[in-house]
């Protein structure tokens, strides 16, 4: 016996067969940072996908998030049955969906769209420089315009609300976002956790019943959007029919598609909490229009540095501490300074505001270098002089289009979501998944070249140097189809 009910972007399924729950298990393997031997080792942990199990009679009761359904079907299409097939499909396929062309879309866009269309719920991968934020405006003025739904548009952070907020105000949009009339809302999901809607008991309950009015969700950059406020929002929004989630890597650990073909697979177990809210990927493309240099500079500025006990001896702070007092050696910050008028408005991704930038800015580059610094206080921009002036988004992006910035250092901030003009070249020096990796690479890869910028040691650096090949063999991959080539330099080209 199966039986399938549909409640509130649950599917609910009862059974008696006892091997059902097996086909929806999965082993994964979770990291633990070992002070005594100084290396990260791995134990393996039994998961499944669905949020509960309870013994029901005989048999037992399960409860899955609704992305689930294509995969359920899948699994256990020869004893679901016909009509419970058929009431999961319901819920995931459009019974009507546009076929116009939207006019202000390239071709492979409107492919893409018009395929969107055809489901409620999945997500969207693509390449930077795609043109991702043109086509979320697209539906947006679609749904708005020529359906009832009512829309909710989540966003991980500011900077990424502005991005959306200012393309959806162009003349071919002419969209306020949120819309006056109560048809569209945004929320930044950054913070919500915190706010007093949402831990206020009277308040969160209002909260909830508004939440539950909307009938639509788009999320941009979904990945990180799932965080504990993208999930208390999701949670409340239990008549939102439509999902779609948009990224150039929504598959934040290794920028992979993310389906359901080969079953259970490690792509699809670190994706789970989204893959639940959203389903699977429906568009995936990569860049192949792109000339991209791996540039690796042998150096031994990294000669001097020495690392204590200590640096390694609280397990939660050892990537910190090294980030921080590799990055803040002053060999190593004289020897970033000296690269940088080789590769013009160099982008320098590194979320240690802090400790590492500051440093940089106040003991290296100013009254040297233009700078525009992005951080979660905005754009930040010091001239020849060391004046110091606040910029908002368009006054940044004016300053890079007229040539009027060298460096531009970044914290996570900057990492994700901008549309940042001409620039080509990046310094990369941190990050382990694909979600920081290639989001960061990202921001440099809007025309035909795109130079990677890598520092490489003479001697090991901890976690820095094999990070160094995992970031290339990260961004190799992602970007295949497009022309790579590798190139060493010397220290000594740049004097």
């Amino acid at each position: 016996m199966i039986d399938v009910v549909i409640k509130d972007n649950i599917i609910i399924v009862d059974t008696d067969d006892p091997v059902f729950g097996s086909l929806f298990k999965y082993k994964s393997t979770k990291g633990v940072y070992n002070v005594r031997t100084k290396k990260f080792e791995f134990k393996s942990v039994s998961s499944n996908i669905y949020d509960s199990c309870n013994k029901i009679g005989s048999g037992w009761r399960y409860r899955f998030k609704l992305g689930w359904g294509v995969f359920i079907i899948n699994q256990y299409k020869d004893k679901i049955g016909v009509e419970n097939i058929s009431r999961i499909a319901k819920t995931l396929y459009s019974e009507s969906y546009r076929t116009t062309e939207f006019p202000n879309l390239m071709d492979f866009q409107n492919q893409d769209v018009l395929h969107l269309l055809k489901y409620k719920y999945g997500l969207f991968s693509c390449y930077t420089s795609y043109g991702k934020t043109e086509t979320i405006s697209t539906l947006l003025k679609y749904l708005y315009e020529s359906t009832n739904l009512k829309i909710l548009v989540l966003v991980p952070s500011k900077k990424c609300k502005e991005e959306l907020v200012k393309r959806c105000k162009l003349d071919r949009f002419n969209i306020e976002v949120p819309s006056k009339d109560g048809k569209i809302d945004l929320i930044v999901t950054n913070g919500v956790s915190k706010s007093k809607s949402y831990t206020d008991p009277v308040l969160l309950e209002e909260r909830k019943k508004y939440l539950s009015t909307f009938d639509c969700i788009l999320a941009d950059e979904v990945e990180y959007v799932m965080s504990p406020g993208g999930y208390k929002v999701l949670d409340m929004c239990t008549n939102a029919k439509v999902r779609y989630g948009f990224s150039g890597t929504a598959d934040k650990i290794g920028g992979k598609m993310i389906n359901f073909s080969e079953g259970l697979t490690n792509v699809v177990t670190n994706n789970a909490d989204l893959i639940g809210y959203f389903g699977q990927a429906l568009i995936f493309r990569l860049a192949t229009h792109l000339n991209v240099n791996m540039i690796y500079i042998k150096t031994k500025c990294f000669n001097n540095l020495i690392f204590e006990d200590s640096d390694f001896s609280n397990e939660d702070n050892v990537y910190l501490n090294i980030l921080t007092k590799t990055w803040t050696n002053e060999e190593v910050c004289k020897f970033i300074t000296k690269i940088i008028p080789y590769y013009p408005k160099l982008f320098i991704p590194v979320n240690n505001l802090a400790n590492i930038i500051n440093n940089w800015i106040d003991n290296y580059w100013v009254g040297k270098y233009r700078i525009l610094l992005i951080s979660g206080a905005g754009y930040i921009y010091y001239d020849l002089d060391g004046n110091i002036t606040i910029l908002n988004l368009s006054e940044a992006c004016d300053v890079i289009n007229q040539g009027l910035v060298d460096v531009i250092p970044s914290t996570s901030s900057g990492y994700r979501a901008l549309d940042l003009p001409g620039l080509t070249n990046i310094l990369l020096i941190q990050g382990k998944i694909g979600g920081v990796v290639l989001q960061s690479v990202g921001r440099v890869a809007r025309g035909k070249v795109t130079n990677v910028v890598n520092l490489l040691p003479e001697v090991k650096v901890p976690i820095y140097s094999r990070g160094i090949w995992e970031r290339s063999k990260m961004i190799k991959e992602y970007y295949k189809y497009c022309n790579i080539n590798s190139i060493s330099k010397d220290e000594s080209e740049f004097i």
